[in-house]
């Protein structure tokens, strides 16, 4: 069992903020070859995995131990952020 200062340490948090952190690096990449011009195949494949990595964020925070923790207006974000890409 987490004791509760160790909540935000556990392999659910981790697991939620690699999979954020992920999505907006991924994010990234699509705004710059969006810019840059590149392929439209390329920025549709770039947008797609920004999109499952948000997905599997949001997917995270379903968890037990996350779900009462982490704050709507980050919910939202995420839920967002994976409906625009």
């Amino acid at each position: 069992k987490i004791p509760a200062s160790g909540k935000d340490l556990s392999n659910e948090s981790s697991n939620m903020l690699e999979n954020l952190m992920l999505a907006q690096a991924q994010e990234c990449f699509f705004v710059k070859a969006t810019v840059d011009g590149k392929s439209p195949g390329i920025c549709a494949r770039l947008a797609k995995q920004a999109e499952l990595f948000y997905r599997e964020a949001w997917n995270n925070t379903k968890q037990p131990l996350l779900k009462d923790r982490i704050d709507a207006e980050w919910l939202n974000h995420v839920r967002t952020k994976e409906a625009m890409m």
